[in-house]
């Protein structure tokens, strides 16, 4: 090192001792100490003001070319520091992560070029397609991830994962819902690869052959705007146009779908608010662990609405709750054996139910009904319901009742 602008007061030292003077100040020695072994003409409160800089000869700004120099007043450097330091004339950082002006500039640099060969590489199958050619279900999922995640200053649809309200029952479809959904749109040409919400994930995404839904996350996407053979962009009046399209769907632009297509669908986010349901009623077993409705409890779920409404179906799942609860509350079980008896107690409620031909009460409609925003989309602004789906068996049958009243 080489020291800089020595002061007057240090000036009866030579330059081995101001170097072990520094050394020790920054080693934690106490100043009253140092400035009497030293003979230092100084008070303890201004000692820190004498000490000089230190220009490193070896240690070069990348930037800027600059020898680095440091102001040793900033209490915390020592020789275990000294590769922590700014440049001074640029601040830029010489390791480690640095947020200087340069080194922004130089990841937005390398972030455009990363998208860059991103967008080439998923982006080699763009054609022209039809939204007609999307599933019912397709459709509806597409309509809400739009309206809700479509950024009309950025032209772009936003991560879902990363928003923290898409974890609430309440608000989002089950995460494993969604991703499915976005990689099947991703797939029909639908939605189109956009950009990574995280940077790191670029070398990751560019050593894969395909797109890996393991990043999904962090994946941002776009509408595929091509509709026409010849490629042409829509200008943006018509891609908003097309965007305003899909997102205020209704039945007369869904009225190709088969009945079974309605039932089907039906009975699916039936199924999706039922476990929605069971989830959120669990929570007050407080497990440490992550509870999941694997294979059996979602065959028995779905058994039941074949024969009870969605209400009736909620009933059922209270009660078991209640069961189960009510063991871990007498000490018969513990928390996490009670949580994991509950699919138990809940077939045994619906056998009972079917064996003595009972009349299970529709639960109440209230807030306490775990609906998402696809559920709350397809019935209310599809199929006009108006709550009739929640206590009526998803069906064929009854699925054609709700869209005769569409038609009158």
């Amino acid at each position: 090192m080489q020291l800089v602008n020595i002061s007057k007061v240090l000036s009866h030292l030579n330059e081995k001792q101001i170097e072990d003077l520094i050394v020790k100040y920054y080693s934690g020695d106490k100043v009253n100490d140092l400035i009497n072994n030293y003979n230092i003409n100084v008070t303890p409160h201004s000692f820190y003001k004498t000490l000089p800089n230190i220009k490193f000869k070896n240690k070069i700004c990348k930037y800027c070319k600059s020898q680095i120099i440091i102001e040793t007043r900033v209490r915390r450097i020592n020789d275990d520091s000294l590769e922590k330091l700014k440049c001074q004339k640029c601040n830029h950082l010489l390791t480690g992560s640095c947020d200087c002006k340069n080194c922004r500039l130089e990841r937005k640099k390398e972030d455009r070029l990363n998208r860059k060969r991103l967008l080439s590489k998923y982006s080699k199958n763009v054609k022209p397609i039809s939204y007609k050619t999307l599933t019912l279900y397709e459709c509806v999922f597409l309509s809400v991830y739009l309206s809700r995640y479509y950024d009309y200053k950025a032209r772009i649809t936003s991560p879902l994962f990363y928003q923290s309200d898409f974890y609430n029952t309440n608000i989002g479809i089950l995460l494993e819902e969604a991703e499915r959904m976005i990689f099947q749109l991703f797939n029909k040409n639908i939605l189109l690869f956009y950009s990574c919400y995280f940077t790191g994930s670029y070398p990751e995404l560019l050593k894969r052959d395909e797109i890996d839904i393991s990043y999904m996350f962090e994946m941002r996407f776009s509408p595929n705007f091509i509709l026409n053979s010849n490629f042409n962009t829509p200008s943006k009046y018509e891609k908003n146009n097309i965007v305003k399209k899909i997102t205020n769907l209704n039945y007369n632009m869904l009225k190709h779908h088969s009945i079974k297509d309605f039932a089907e669908l039906w009975q699916h986010f039936s199924l999706v608010e039922l476990k929605s349901c069971l989830l959120n009623e669990l929570k007050k077993f407080y497990l440490d662990c992550e509870f999941t409705i694997e294979k059996k409890g979602n065959e028995i779920l779905k058994d039941m609405l074949r024969v009870f409404s969605t209400a009736q179906c909620y009933s059922l799942i209270f009660a078991s709750v209640d069961i189960a609860f009510t063991k871990y509350f007498k000490n018969i079980l513990s928390n996490e054996e009670a949580a994991f008896s509950v699919i138990y107690f809940l077939e045994e409620e619906y056998k009972r139910a079917i064996l003595n031909k009972l009349n299970i009460p529709h639960y109440p409609i209230d807030d306490k009904r775990i609906r998402n925003e696809i559920n709350k989309f397809f019935f209310n602004n599809i199929l006009k319901s108006n709550s009739l789906d929640f206590i009526m068996i998803p069906n064929e049958t009854n699925i054609k009742l709700l869209l005769e009243n569409i038609k009158k």
